[in-house]
Parts: C-alpha cells; sequence; structure tokens
C-alpha cells in the first residue's frame, strides 16, 4: 500500500512480504517500508533499487496467504497476520503496542489468550480464524456518522 500524504512516510510503499526464509530453510513474514528512486522529473528509476527504510519482523511472525499493512496518523503500523487471525501495532521501534486474536473460529468462538483448534506456528495446516485485512478508522471516520459505535456484550466470558 501507498502510504497516504499527511502520514509519517507519505509516498513510500508499505508491504507485508510473506516469502521470507531462515538460514534453515523456515519462512517467516517481514513488513517493509520501501522508499522507491525518483528521478528530478518525478518519474520513477526502475534501474536503481528501492530503499529499505523500515522493517518489522519478529520470532513467530508469518502469515503465509492474505495479511495486510497500514501506516497510522500516530507513526505506528498495523499489522494483519491474516492466516492466524492476529492483529497487533507496532511503534516504529518494532514494540508490540497492542495485540488481538480474532475470536470467531469455524467451530465458535474462542477466548482471548487460547489458540484456535487447528493453529500450527509453522502454518502447515489450516487455521480457522482467518482475516483478510483490516482497517483502522477514526472515531470520527465519516462512515460512522449515525451509527450507534458503543461497545456491545463480550463475546466470550
Amino acid at each position: 500500500h501507498w502510504i497516504d500524504a499527511g502520514l509519517p512516510g507519505a509516498g513510500n510503499i508499505l508491504l507485508f512480504n510473506n516469502q521470507n526464509r531462515t538460514s534453515a530453510g523456515e519462512p517467516y513474514s517481514s513488513i517493509m517500508e520501501l522508499k522507491l528512486p525518483l528521478r528530478p522529473n518525478g518519474s520513477y528509476d526502475w534501474g536503481q533499487e528501492a530503499e529499505v527504510v523500515w522493517s518489522y519482523a519478529a520470532d513467530g511472525f508469518y502469515s503465509r496467504i492474505l495479511s495486510g499493512v497500514q501506516r497510522l496518523p500516530n507513526g505506528n503500523t498495523l499489522i494483519t497476520e491474516g492466516s492466524h487471525g492476529r492483529l497487533i501495532e507496532v511503534r516504529p521501534d518494532g514494540e508490540v503496542v497492542w495485540e488481538f486474536v480474532n475470536p470467531k473460529t469455524v467451530d465458535g468462538l474462542i477466548r482471548q489468550g487460547d489458540l484456535p483448534i487447528a493453529y500450527h506456528p509453522d502454518g502447515a495446516t489450516l487455521n480457522l480464524n482467518r482475516l483478510f485485512r483490516v482497517r483502522k478508522y477514526p472515531p470520527d471516520y465519516p462512515g460512522f456518522e449515525g451509527k450507534d459505535m458503543s461497545p456491545g456484550e463480550r463475546l466470550v466470558d
């Protein structure tokens, strides 16, 4: 995704890279912010490599499909680890601010902190609480106008 004007890193590209390999051949994912090389006329110079200006990776962070990433106004980055139904917000220094695991599975609801029955960190089997991509919107987002946005009941005790 292009980082929108007015946000930290505006004009750069954020991508969810799900094709990394450790030296032992184990898969892992990473987030990369790329600054593309520009010519003086504003076009891209495809003869030069993009500069990686920020990245995020962590032990066990892997989603072989789905997923997404969004830069937030405060400079943090919202990451959807889609295969595992996991959302995290990370600071520019890589510190996780908060984490949420989708409790809705094909078998019903799970408690926060519990893992879906078919969860395997190596991603070898189907995870039952997948998410496609999440976007964070401010409370004054026009699409919320006239909608009751007050919290509802807890999904699971």
